[in-house]
């Protein structure tokens, strides 16, 4: 795959290859030291594709960031400059101050949640070598409250390392002399063009108490160089050999395809496995493999889209059902030093109302917010997690092949949504038995936190919610809750959860399970298959979506678990619930 490899072998250096004169005045270039923290996700900013991870929160109180200056030239001529980019908030009017090393250098202005930047002219004096304070501080009342994104102070740095590395420009032609090494196997590679790297035949020499190397610019334009001491070379743990996949030839053909991190294969084996024994094809493929050949190996989303894609309209069978095994996370880079546990990645979108997760988005070929696959997604981070989510599909299969009839149905409504939950009931074949658990009805929080775990643990086939929740919590109350979804005991009973409320299905969160996760990872129990949503949208269209959901799954034709999903979400225009709502299961799965 193509990568920034670099190109050069390193030559034996000749007598006389380095004996250039070095170019007179050049003492010092234009060096940049920037600070882009990522400390905080904002998940109610709409940037489109820009990454919403931003540094320190700025408020009234002044808010300090350091930069360091190393081999400072006090004397160049080069103008001293502050670069700062910000990220508004909350919804207001902003005004930030700023200040460096206690010297104002201006403010900024800039509106509610605009990203705004700016450059200030610094006088050389105030720079010292070390560290260096910006302060930055809100001025339009305690609600001002913004993000910095980066800071970029350059100044005039000398031809000397910092820590037996540098990074530097040298004019075309120049010749210079760096110095400040501790070694004299010396290593320089022009990175000009970061695409192509490219290695200098260098020789390291004794330079007072150091080592020097002497470097020329080759060709006619400026050449970004980087030196470095041999011995901060990092060098692989081990090396083992790519095994070459052809996903992209026409000759393939499935059904369902499986895309899994390589971690959780052998754990998806006995779904497969299963799948087969019952007449489907089925193609398992490793996610790396899928970056290998659409994205040159980089981890992205849009390489799952492009192979699903060419899937979907070369393959010789073409694949109707896509599972997802593994977890998502909005910090696919792992700033938050969670885990690296964006296994098989989601697609951040911008809704109504926030950036959010859309698993559609990788079956969406038009980009209308249709779903061009029936699709669902196993969200474990470890094997064992997944395992257990095989274990209730089999199990519930099991039940299925043995034609057991059809278990009862739990009806939750929290205040405000009896109606539609009465009328989403009476959808509902009469040969099943249906339990209603309205809040309003019972009146105790207490009581119906009670009632309710006690129909769930009973184990019926659906258990439907209507109401007010947020990521890991059924209503304000909380009358279930992820730590609850841990200790349920419907054992070899497991529950199909439609969630009609906001945030259930937020299963890419980087700290905590969502409590549609929950749900699938409670051990002795829960859910065999949640659909949830990772946003917030209006009560209408859930309902709209939901309706249609029971038609499709208890109508004249049985339809699998992810055709049903699929296709009711063409009762809404809404194109949030359209593109929120997940299926956290197989979408194979038949419920009768």
């Amino acid at each position: 795959t193509a990568g920034k490899r670099i190109s050069a072998k390193r030559n034996k250096i000749k007598a006389g290859d380095q004996n250039w004169t070095e170019s007179p005045g050049l003492r010092s270039f234009e060096f940049t030291v920037e600070r882009r923290d990522k400390l905080i996700y904002a998940p109610r900013l709409l940037n489109g594709d820009a990454e919403n991870i931003f540094g320190a929160l700025i408020f009234s109180d002044p808010t300090e960031q350091t930069l360091a200056v190393k081999n400072f030239d006090r004397e160049a001529a080069t103008q001293v400059q502050l670069e700062v980019a910000l990220q508004g908030l909350t919804v207001q009017g902003h005004e930030v101050h700023i200040m460096l090393n206690g010297a104002d250098l201006g403010s900024m202005t800039f509106a509610a949640s605009a990203h705004s930047t700016a450059t200030f002219a610094v006088n050389r004096s105030l720079l010292r070598e070390g560290d260096n304070t910006v302060s930055l501080a809100s001025g339009n009342g305690d609600s001002d409250i913004s993000f910095v994104d980066y800071l970029r102070l350059t100044y005039a740095h000398q031809y000397t390392a910092d820590n037996n590395a540098l990074r530097f420009s040298v004019p075309a032609g120049g010749v210079v002399r760096v110095d400040g090494f501790s070694t004299a196997n010396i290593r320089v590679v022009d990175i000009t063009d970061p695409n192509s790297p490219l290695e200098l035949a260098t020789s390291g020499s004794p330079s007072g108490a150091g080592y020097s190397v002497k470097v020329q610019a080759l060709g006619n334009d400026t050449r970004t160089l980087m030196a470095f001491a041999d011995d901060l070379t990092w060098h692989p743990a081990s090396i083992t050999a790519n095994k070459p996949s052809n996903w992209n030839a026409r000759t393939n053909g499935a059904d369902l395809v499986i895309i899994t991190h390589k971690d959780f294969r052998q754990a998806i084996e006995p779904l497969a496995t299963l799948r087969r024994s019952q007449g489907m094809s089925v193609a398992v493929v490793n996610a790396e493999d899928v970056y290998d050949e659409f994205s040159y190996g980089a981890h992205t989303p849009s390489a799952i889209k492009a192979f699903l894609i060419n899937a979907a309209g070369t393959w010789a069978r073409k694949p109707a059902y896509l599972l997802l095994v593994g977890d998502s996370s909005w910090d696919p880079r792992n700033y938050m030093d969670q885990g690296a546990n964006d296994f098989v990645p989601t697609k951040l979108i911008d809704t109504d109302y926030m950036e959010t997760a859309s698993d559609d988005w990788l079956v969406d070929f038009t980009g209308q917010g249709q779903a061009d696959m029936a699709m669902g997604r196993l969200p474990g981070r470890t094997a064992a997690e997944i395992s257990l989510m095989v274990s209730k599909i089999t199990a519930y299969e099991q039940e299925r092949e043995l034609n057991v009839p059809l278990r009862d149905a739990v009806m939750v409504a929290d205040n405000g949504f009896e109606t539609q939950s009465a009328q989403t009931k009476a959808l509902l074949p009469a040969s099943v038995a249906t339990k209603s658990l309205n809040r309003a009805d019972i009146g105790n929080d207490d009581l119906m936190r009670g009632q309710l775990l006690d129909a769930l643990n009973q184990g019926p086939m659906i258990v439907n919610f209507y109401g007010h929740g947020s990521v890991g919590v059924w209503t304000g109350a909380g009358v279930l809750d992820s730590e609850l979804a841990d200790t349920l005991t419907n054992t070899n009973r497991s529950s199909i959860y439609l969630m009609m409320t906001c945030l259930n299905g937020y299963a890419h969160d980087a700290y905590i399970d969502s409590l549609g996760e929950s749900v699938l990872k409670a051990p002795n129990g829960g859910a065999v298959a949640v659909w949830a949503s990772s946003g917030f949208t209006p009560t209408a269209p859930q309902f709209a979506m939901n309706s249609q959901f029971y038609r499709l799954l208890f109508g004249g034709q049985p339809l699998r678990l992810g055709e049903a999903a699929r296709e009711a979400k063409l009762a809404t225009s809404d194109l949030d619930v359209r593109r929120t709502w997940m299926l956290l299961g197989d979408p194979t799965m038949r419920v009768r």
